[in-house]
């Protein structure tokens, strides 16, 4: 963890849920561990990875793979790094789910099935009201 990143509060992770926002350095360490022992087997596809420079600045975009028992999801990754030296730790990282068009089995999962009432009277509560004079 320490070669990874720094031991101070100059980091930002966000993870692929809303409410993943962590910042500094025990927080991040916390989450990272606890993805690590729970989450399942994430792999990049590091030969589709893209990383530039300059200065003592870098940026990684990079796509992958998390495979547990339930699910095969694609995730997109990005960070950013500082040099430190002769060190390269992250400062901010973003992993996102890589969301797809659903297929015709995706709709018909129980997941999106039990949401469909909640979007409709979402979506009757948004509908603008014709009004008559």
């Amino acid at each position: 963890m320490q070669q990874l990143f720094p031991a101070n509060d100059d980091i930002l992770l966000l993870g692929t849920d809303a409410k993943e926002w962590v910042r500094g350095y025990d927080s991040v360490r916390q989450f990272i561990r606890s993805d690590w022992l729970n989450w399942g087997d994430f792999r990049f596809a590091v030969d589709d990875s893209v990383i530039c420079s300059s200065g003592n600045v870098a940026w990684v975009a990079s796509v992958g793979h998390v495979r547990n028992l339930r699910s095969d999801r694609p995730v997109r990754f990005s960070a950013v790094l500082i040099r430190d030296g002769q060190n390269w730790h992250f400062r901010q990282i973003q992993f996102q789910w890589d969301e797809q068009d659903p297929t015709l089995s995706d709709l018909a999962r129980w997941e999106t099935l039990s949401k469909l009432p909640l979007w409709w009277m979402q979506f009757l509560s948004n509908k603008p009201t014709r009004q008559t004079n």
